[in-house]
């Protein structure tokens, strides 16, 4: 009777997982930059209405499965985190989020956290592979795209805010510039464009002195940077380094080299993101001086606000309770909040 039970809860099971794949994974081959031949219909937004949603999906582009995850069902926000991190950085803004009614969309960005690299790679030949702000914009683009997110087709919901962190923040600026109709509105929080060019070559330089290191290399240089942040909580430290350790050393090197190298394009961050000013913002900062100046530099319409948060590059989790304050008074003076 035992083995039995058994046998039929793995039978469900396994049933359960063939529905699940069927509808929510799309095809490897996408057939378009964008991932999306234009003819699919939206099973994974049809699947997230049934009862016990599921929340964990992977979306295969290019050579990569990039891991995504849909919580709520409301207006669409989207998170985008930062280099050596996942999703699990913004664990301090979902619940906030999801208690204001929107639906939050979180991506590992290829290469970090569960999004994986579909062909084997190593530091020698993984110069093939791109992890640069454009090619991690466009693979945001394409997944809400996929979930029915803005665009101008018929059914389409309404284009999401996005919210960065670090490289996040330029993957964010990136995405609001390459796919307007599917953003409208951003927000920065400490966004990689702020390093200056010296800066960034010092970073690239030391980790690839020894490639196979790197993510050892990156965690100390985090832990140094941020060691003397008010307030910052003994464990985040840990929590950072652990999750950097588990990194492809050929990922923590390819996604900096190729983040500072296309900075290099522009003389500064103020000249690059001059260009990119093409939504709503607001930008958040951990210092007024190389920080929130270059929002003022850059220029803010009556749309746009910037903040100093004084807690290190992290501000959004030190602080999160301020953070998540100035990210409702800014929905509300937009009109963001969805309706009670």
């Amino acid at each position: 009777m035992k083995l039995t039970l058994i046998n039929i809860a793995f039978a469900h099971l396994t049933s359960v997982f063939a529905l699940n794949k069927s509808q929510c994974f799309p095809p490897s081959d996408q057939g378009s930059e964008m991932g999306l031949s234009g003819n699919e219909t939206n099973t994974c937004e049809q699947y997230l209405d049934v009862e016990h949603k599921r929340r964990g999906f992977r979306f295969n582009r290019e050579e990569h499965s990039i891991f995504y995850t849909v919580q709520g069902s409301g207006d669409p926000v989207l998170l985008l985190h930062g280099w050596t991190c996942d999703q699990t950085d913004w664990i301090f803004q979902i619940p906030f989020l999801l208690n204001h009614g929107f639906q939050v969309i979180a991506i590992d960005h290829r290469g970090h956290g569960r999004s994986l690299d579909l062909l084997p790679t190593n530091p020698v030949n993984s110069s093939a592979l791109r992890y640069d702000p454009r090619a991690l914009a466009d693979d945001a683009a394409a997944i809400l795209a996929h979930l029915g997110i803005g665009g101008d087709h018929d059914g389409n919901r309404k284009a999401a805010i996005v919210m960065g962190h670090s490289l996040g923040g330029v993957v964010t600026a990136e995405l609001a510039y390459r796919h307007k109709r599917l953003v409208r509105g951003i927000v920065l929080v400490d966004p990689a464009y702020l390093a200056t060019g010296s800066r960034n070559k010092q970073i690239v330089e030391g980790i690839k002195a020894s490639p196979e290191i790197a993510p050892e290399w990156a965690a100390e240089y985090f832990e140094q940077v941020e060691a003397t942040t008010a307030k910052r909580p003994p464990w985040m430290g840990a929590w950072l380094s652990q999750r950097i350790w588990g990194m492809p050393a050929h990922v923590v090197v390819s996604t900096v080299e190729q983040l500072a190298n296309y900075l290099s394009n522009w003389s500064t961050g103020v000249d690059y993101m001059r260009e990119r000013k093409v939504v709503p913002r607001l930008a958040t900062y951990a210092h007024e001086i190389g920080g929130a100046d270059i929002e003022q530099a850059v220029g803010l319409g009556e749309e746009d606000r910037v903040e100093t948060i004084p807690f290190g590059h992290w501000l959004h989790q030190v602080d999160s309770e301020r953070f998540n304050a100035v990210v409702e008074e800014w929905f509300r003076a937009r009109g963001f909040l969805p309706a009670a």
